[in-house]
């Protein structure tokens, strides 16, 4: 934080060169910084929405030999796996924390799963036990000293947060924490099946867009009226990306089927993504690896209705939200002209209604609210 505000202040001594060093391209682009006040501990604290739950957040810090123990926000908050580090850490800086755990409620157990393979490359193949099993069993054999809460009631008021696939690399959880609650970005984890999630007590959250994609997005967002492409999908599918693409159907049929139809963009990663977004009145939102995709919750801040075509995406806040009024869910195994025809059929009004819909439930699924 102390550095941060030091580089604060020395931007605000060169604001009287500003015009010159913008000209000379030396002038750095600091839109992003917006969010490292909060991140830092630098902003106000926020009052939870009123909620009158207690939540104790476990400092877990570098309990084992090779320091792979919760990660600093910084590094974290990174990815559509940001989220594991961006949710507690929203607890930390709200009033609905305490330190008093009689006074708990719930007890959030930092786990940052993603960022361990995707930040600091864990490795999970490893035999008899993967690195990120590794850590967390000896987390739970050791919950005496590092969990001391765990015993008020077996684990049950315990939460651990698992994003994309994230239990797939702790598969020694049933044995574990089986009775604690989970928020996970997907109720549907491929080879973990149904029993990764219970409604009862596990909840789905949103996957988690980089601050600098959801700024862009934001910023192309154009009116109905201004948009010139019917739908969009631009990400790996099994002509374009990684080997475990190769077979999925649904995002095969969509390049199959749309490459070249009129007022469509269909393909791979391309330059000026957010701005054809920004140009669209629909965002097919097909299956990726799993049956949740982050392509669902960027379309919000690109303002174009999700079209969902994922037989099997539980989506967030279902008791919440009237899902109805600013998506479409499309079957699968329907993906084909049909498609095309209904979304071009629908009356202006309509369509107009679900874009103003969609821009309204944007803050849903906004983890920055700057």
């Amino acid at each position: 934080a102390s550095v941060f505000l030091e580089l604060q202040g020395l931007l605000k001594r060169l604001e009287p060169l500003k015009e010159e060093a913008k000209e000379a391209e030396w002038w750095p682009d600091t839109h992003d910084l917006v969010i490292y006040p909060s991140l830092l501990g630098l902003s106000d604290a926020h009052n939870c929405y009123g909620s009158q739950l207690r939540f104790f957040i476990y400092e877990l810090i570098d309990w084992t030999p090779a320091g792979n123990a919760e990660r600093g926000v910084l590094h974290c908050q990174h990815g559509q796996w940001g989220l594991e580090a961006l949710i507690p850490w929203w607890f930390r800086a709200g009033t609905c924390v305490t330190s008093n755990p009689e006074e708990a409620d719930y007890f959030l157990v930092p786990w940052h799963t993603w960022c361990d393979r995707m930040i600091f490359r864990m490795n999970q193949s490893r035999e008899p036990i993967g690195d990120i099993s590794a850590v967390y069993l000896d987390l739970m054999h050791r919950k005496e000293e590092l969990l001391p809460h765990w015993s008020r009631q077996l684990g049950r008021d315990h939460i651990f947060i698992f994003s994309d696939q994230g239990l797939n690399f702790f598969p020694e959880w049933r044995d574990h924490i089986s009775h604690s609650v989970f928020l996970t970005t997907e109720a549907l984890t491929p080879g973990c099946g149904p029993s990764c999630f219970n409604p009862w007590k596990d909840v789905v959250v949103p996957g988690h867009p980089d601050y600098y994609r959801f700024r862009r997005m934001r910023e192309v967002n154009l009116p109905s009226h201004q948009r010139d492409l019917l739908f969009n999908f631009h990400g790996r599918h099994p002509g374009f990306g990684p080997s475990y693409y190769k077979d999925n159907v649904v995002r095969g049929k969509i390049i199959d089927t749309f490459t070249g139809v009129h007022g469509v963009s269909v393909g791979g990663f391309v330059e000026g993504y957010f701005e054809i977004m920004g140009a669209s009145h629909f965002c097919l939102v097909p299956m990726g690896t799993s049956s949740w995709t982050n392509h669902l919750y960027e379309s919000f801040f690109a303002g174009c209705i999700p079209v969902i075509l994922s037989d099997s995406f539980g989506v967030p806040f279902q008791g919440d939200i009237n899902w109805e009024d600013f998506s479409i869910k499309w079957p699968m195994a329907d993906v084909d002209m049909g498609l095309y025809h209904y979304l071009l059929s629908m009356p202006r009004e309509k369509l107009f209604r679900m874009k103003a819909a969609v821009d309204a439930h944007a803050c849903w699924f906004d983890y920055h609210q700057t």
